[in-house]
């Protein structure tokens, strides 16, 4: 079975961030699919690889994403990648998707 690559739109803001980050554009896909969910404002959410997020993408597919420790990527609304940014924890105001 082939594994077709799904296709995202990304601001330029988001490709500038991520490079500046050293995060891969297909990494973002990554932390989409095994991040933990978070509503935030304005109709966005955010995906937020935090050690237990890691930890489950390991346990779950034996994919070592411990370089995304700690790694938030937000997306709005229509589906398009906003921006991405390293964050020590979820914001307080963020509340559980």
């Amino acid at each position: 079975m082939a594994h077709q690559r799904s296709i995202f739109r990304a601001s330029i803001h988001a490709v500038t961030r991520a490079k500046q980050r050293g995060i891969k554009l297909l990494e973002l896909e990554l932390i989409e699919e095994h991040g933990d969910r978070f509503f935030a404002e304005g109709g966005a959410y955010v995906c937020y690889m935090g050690w237990r997020a890691v930890a489950r993408a390991f346990a779950r597919f034996g994919v070592r994403l411990d370089h995304l420790t700690n790694t938030a990527l937000v997306i709005a609304d229509s589906g398009v990648y906003v921006t991405t940014y390293k964050r020590s924890r979820p914001l307080r105001h963020w509340r559980a998707a």
